[in-house]
């Protein structure tokens, strides 16, 4: 049998109170508890049943007068409302009772201070925490709000002056930078695209920019000094013009590096619309446009990659086939298919092995016989030779930036837009870990000096 420790009644008293008290997070020595009450009470217009804690804040010794240090006496109490993290799922208010205090010698009055909230504030630091814990989550401040039980001004109070903590630093760059645009909201000062770019090794957000034309560019990054944007070695971007213009004016010694899904892509879209152009050719109850509108992934997929076991059926030809036969019989329906499917899927192939001389080669063959979108696509390769050597040499790709820019899509999606650039991007750099202060809680992420 187990023996229960010998207390008595006030010490179990005095153990349940303090076991309340630490379950809202309430440390202070000088709160003492007092009742704990289930009300209903308005909150944002609404009735709500909410856990009422009265607690009294009474120090042990009158403390000394803070303007001349003389002797006080106490002076009554004033009372104070603080919201407090939940208890159960219930939101939770805090009745507190500040002691007040009376210099003998000066007549100077004031009330005792606790370390549960900030001065002149009824929100507790725990609900400030909680808050910004939840604040890493890719969820509307609406919904942080609502769990927290404060309003979204409240949630925006908190989080917006965290957007400080963190100031570009302009003495130093990476080495290796990625580069691209996103779209974050309907108008950004007249500009149709934001900026952002990122380590290509660390993939840490340096910046994000509201603009993406081309002097909004210059005049951000000549900022940097010269000697700082000349220590720049690689920029990963896309095949928009401008950026190639601002890496060799801010950046001269940077090599441009095509990132290559880009490269693949700009291929396959030529393919596609090659298809599309040879299915309008016939009539929309022909067997071909059918074929041809059914099977087009089929036709973009690597041909190495096409099944050549798995049998599928195809009722518009009422036969059993296999991917690489499905392509086999879709080359059959016109020549000029055939030629570009081949030239688009060789070009892939040579880019993505790294193998220069094949890839170049094939790059410089007559075009005659190939449809007039890889023709286009393939002038547009040959004046970007040098930077397509640079995407075969090195391994740096945009992919992670991608990954970033998703992750701002999604936020913007779920928050139903924001109106304020500087407010979505403080949320978007939290969200990644991007600025955060430093807390006693090992929850929180601290940036890593570089």
């Amino acid at each position: 049998m187990i023996k229960l420790p010998n207390t008595t009644k006030k010490e179990s008293n005095m153990s349940q109170q303090q076991s309340i008290l630490n379950l809202i997070g309430i440390k202070d020595k000088n709160i003492s508890f007092i009742s704990c009450e289930l009300e209903k009470l308005p909150h944002r217009g609404k009735l709500i049943e909410q856990k009422v804690i009265y607690a009294a804040l009474q120090a042990p010794h009158n403390p000394k007068c803070p303007r001349c240090e003389g002797i006080t006496i106490s002076w009554g109490s004033t009372p104070s409302k603080i919201r407090v993290p939940q208890a159960f799922d219930h939101p939770t208010l805090l009745h507190l009772k500040k002691a007040r205090y009376r210099c003998k010698s000066c007549g100077y009055t004031h009330t005792l201070e606790t370390s549960l909230v900030a001065k002149n504030c009824f929100i507790s630091r725990a609900t400030r925490e909680s808050i910004m814990i939840r604040s890493l989550e890719t969820i509307p401040e609406k919904i942080i709000a609502k769990l927290t039980n404060v309003s979204p001004s409240t949630v925006s109070r908190v989080l917006n002056p965290l957007l400080y903590e963190r100031k570009t630093n302009i003495k130093t760059l990476p080495k290796n930078i990625m580069i691209d645009e996103l779209k974050l909201m309907k108008d950004t000062e007249g500009a149709a695209m934001n900026f952002i770019f990122a380590d290509a090794k660390t993939h840490e957000i340096q910046d994000i920019l509201p603009d993406r034309r081309l002097h909004h560019l210059e005049t951000y990054f000549r900022q940097f000094p010269r000697e700082v944007r000349y220590h720049v070695e690689t920029v990963t971007m896309d095949m928009y013009a401008p950026y190639i213009q601002l890496v060799k004016e801010v950046f001269p010694k940077a090599k441009i590096i095509l990132d290559r899904f880009h490269v693949v892509q700009l291929l396959l879209r030529a393919l596609l619309q090659t298809r599309i152009q040879t299915m309008k050719k016939f009539p929309k109850d022909s067997k071909e446009y059918k074929l041809l509108k059914k099977y087009w992934k089929h036709l973009q997929k690597k041909h190495k990659d096409l099944d050549s076991v798995y049998r599928f059926y195809c009722y518009h030809t009422r036969s059993y086939s296999t991917s690489f036969e499905k392509v086999e019989e879709l080359l059959e329906i016109d020549e000029e298919l055939t030629k570009t499917y081949w030239r688009v899927h060789s070009l892939i192939q040579a880019f993505m092995e790294g193998d220069q001389k094949r890839f170049f080669d094939l790059l410089h063959q007559e075009t005659t016989e190939v449809s007039s979108y890889l023709v286009t696509a393939i002038q547009t390769l040959r004046k970007m030779e040098d930077y397509l050597i640079n995407s075969m040499e090195y391994g740096y790709s945009n992919g992670p930036l991608e990954g970033l820019i998703r992750k701002a899509k999604t936020l913007s999606r779920v928050a139903y837009g924001y109106r304020s650039f500087e407010r979505f991007k403080n949320r978007f750099l939290l969200i990644c870990h991007q600025v955060m202060p430093v807390t006693g809680r090992p929850l929180y992420y601290k940036k890593k000096a570089s």
